[in-house]
């Protein structure tokens, strides 16, 4: 009786879980992000979660970074807290690297697009490094060639990869550009 008693508790423990629905399994930080995602670009809970974890969790895993999210209703006077049509830009540093997040969402679409600038201050022997990397692989084309600096894209998609060195210093920046379906829920 004991052990039937457990499992129907455990069960309806189970159950409850799922209820409370998946944004309660983050952070609390975390779950301001995904709020305000919700709010900004004007998604159901689901789609943010989704939004979230395919875009800004990778950046967030660890506990040390900070962040700052701008959306339609940001600026004072602006026309646009009135579109239908929703973005939001996030500012967001961690441990080692800048990352700006930029998301349209156009009213009567069932994406989000989203377009990711990701720069990583690194000296420059890990940027000649990285240079030499992307010079050997196939799947990058060369599309910018400088004294201090090239800039890579990958061939059939929107990704570019830049590369600075001198003196030292040296910076590599990822960009990507790309959508990411709803479920309209």
């Amino acid at each position: 009786m004991k052990k039937i008693l457990a499992f129907v508790i455990f069960g309806l423990m189970h159950a409850s879980s799922f209820a409370l629905g998946e944004i309660h399994s983050f952070s609390e930080n975390e779950q301001k992000a995904i709020q305000q995602f919700a709010a900004a670009l004007s998604l159901g809970e689901e789609d943010a979660v989704t939004v979230y974890k395919s875009v800004l969790q990778p950046h967030m895993k660890s506990g040390t970074w900070v962040y700052k999210f701008f959306d339609n209703e940001t600026l004072d006077k602006s026309q646009l807290s009135e579109s239908t049509h929703k973005f939001a830009y996030v500012a967001l540093v961690n441990e080692d690297r800048f990352v700006n997040y930029s998301f349209l969402k156009v009213q009567g679409t069932s994406q989000v697009l989203v377009y990711v600038v990701e720069s990583l201050p690194r000296t420059s022997q890990v940027a000649s490094k990285r240079d030499k990397e992307l010079r050997a692989d196939k799947k990058f084309d060369t599309v910018g060639d400088q004294k201090n600096f090239s800039m890579f894209k990958e061939k059939g998609k929107a990704n570019l990869v830049s590369v600075y060195a001198s003196g030292g210093l040296g910076g590599i920046q990822y960009a990507d550009h790309y959508l990411i379906d709803l479920k309209g829920r």
